[in-house]
């Protein structure tokens, strides 16, 4: 199949021009990281359907995504996500005008699936195929939730691989002011986190921790680097030498299977939260697979997605009860208790609890952010700041930028929680926007990028 360009396709002896097209309906799909999403989205505003199929309990035993996991999972959800997106926007293929999909920036195995089977789809379909960034979906989120944002604004962006602060004049002008030296702030909260014993994705743990902790501890701020650009890594080095200074050991054993509860050397486990990750002969009791026999493995059912391998076999997935190296592991739990002072095993000099390390830490990282989008807002006479990306769910953050901007009569707006993690319907706004502003399609050479410029 031939390319398409700014619309048309070129195959055909129909020409189809979707610019000067009414209504536009586009089937997204997204798979940068370790969300499998599909939705359906009608003139860049109108969400028919927005699935998502979450890796993140599959992620929580290692601390992070895996990205050979990711990858794989991806492969067997796309199929099931993209039917249940059609399925729920009452469409099927025939009322799809475009498909568009996220080919950057992310983890490039996971970017190749979406890629890949998005390219199948247009090459089945005859349907235009329109290559997306990531970091323009999350922007173009906004549009979907606030018709009445005008142009121009400041976007602050933040989310666990991109944080920025952007000055954005129309759809496809967008100029960036200044964005992370190091980490990105999602990095620096999952990494805040596994030192203060707390379990992947770190940002709602630390969230949730923070309520009650008290922000006493003065975490110093980066060096100014000029302009509106931040920097995390010293930040959670600053938490590392914190902890490392002022924990109280204990008599009992330090290593208190930090996030995941994992015990070595015979030892027992009570309880796992996490992994349908099996391999080696494990055997899992219950699995969320998605209906495919892959290995000898055998899963029922479909919904997450767990994976096993190795000839382990899963009547039903979800969690784990996993056998391995001689450890037995009924049930993990990954969630720490606070009793007489202790939390997780960690107790701190001067009455310092681990509430108050994670209150403190918040603070001082969604300042940053906030910091650097009211300089920008001001400095360039704009009146309106929107916050895209995972990071822009955190509640202190908003309430912080809410308050800073009510001050300087600048007007904030937020994202819906659903639309500020990654989907794929600010895949398809953004989609709709490049059509509508004549950008080409993409043809069957298209590759996934795991950088991306804006």
């Amino acid at each position: 199949m031939r390319a398409f360009l700014n619309g048309k396709r070129v195959d055909s002896g129909k020409n189809m021009d979707l610019r000067d097209k009414k209504d536009l309906t586009i089937l997204a799909i997204e798979s940068s990281c370790d969300e499998t999403a599909a939705a359906v989205v009608r003139n860049g505003r109108e969400i028919l359907s927005n699935v998502v199929a979450s890796q993140i309990d599959i992620h929580k035993r290692f601390g992070g995504v895996v990205p050979e996991i990711a990858s794989r999972n991806h492969t067997l959800a796309l199929p099931n996500v993209v039917e249940k997106a059609l399925s729920d926007s009452g469409l099927d293929f025939g009322g799809i005008d475009a498909i568009a999909v996220t080919y950057g920036a992310g983890l490039l195995g996971a970017l190749l699936t979406g890629v890949s089977y998005a390219k199948g789809l247009s090459f089945a379909l005859k349907k235009p195929l329109f290559a997306v960034s990531h970091v323009r979906g999350h922007i173009a989120a906004n549009y979907i939730a606030h018709g009445d944002l005008e142009f121009p604004y400041i976007c602050a962006l933040a989310s666990g691989g991109h944080t920025a602060v952007l000055k954005v004049s129309d759809y496809d002008d967008i100029r960036p002011l200044g964005s992370t030296k190091d980490d990105a702030a999602g990095e620096a909260f999952d990494k805040a986190a596994r030192v203060l014993g707390l379990p992947y994705p770190g940002g709602p743990e630390i969230q949730r921790l923070a309520e009650n902790g008290r922000t006493i501890i003065n975490f110093t701020k980066p060096l100014s680097f000029g302009g509106y650009d931040f920097s995390f890594s010293g930040l959670k080095t600053a938490v590392i030498n914190y902890i490392a200074n002022n924990k109280i050991k204990t008599d009992k054993t330090e290593d208190v299977i930090e996030r995941i509860g994992v015990e070595n050397d015979g030892a027992k486990a009570d309880r796992i939260e996490g992994i349908g990750v099996e391999s080696g002969g494990a055997k899992a009791d219950k699995t969320v697979g998605n209906g495919i026999e892959n290995d000898g493995v055998k899963a029922d059912r479909a919904e997450g997605i767990d994976v096993e391998n190795g000839g382990a076999k899963a009547d039903r997935a979800e969690g784990i009860g996993v056998e391995s190296g001689g450890v037995k592991a009924d049930r993990v739990s990954c969630r720490a208790d606070s009793k007489n002072g202790t939390e997780n095993g960690m107790r701190f000099k001067n009455g310092i609890t681990r509430a108050d390390i994670a209150a403190s830490f918040q603070l001082a990282a969604v300042g940053q952010i906030k910091d650097a989008a009211v300089r920008a807002a001001v400095d360039l006479g704009v009146k309106r700041i929107a916050l895209s990306g995972g990071v822009g769910a955190n509640r202190k953050l908003r309430e912080e930028l809410a308050a800073a901007c009510a001050d300087l009569g600048i007007g904030t707006y937020f994202l819906p929680l659903g639309l500020c993690t990654d989907n794929a319907a600010m895949i398809a706004a953004e989609a709709y926007f490049m059509i509508r502003k004549g950008k080409p399609c993409a043809g069957l050479e298209l590759d996934a990028k795991a950088t991306v410029g804006i």
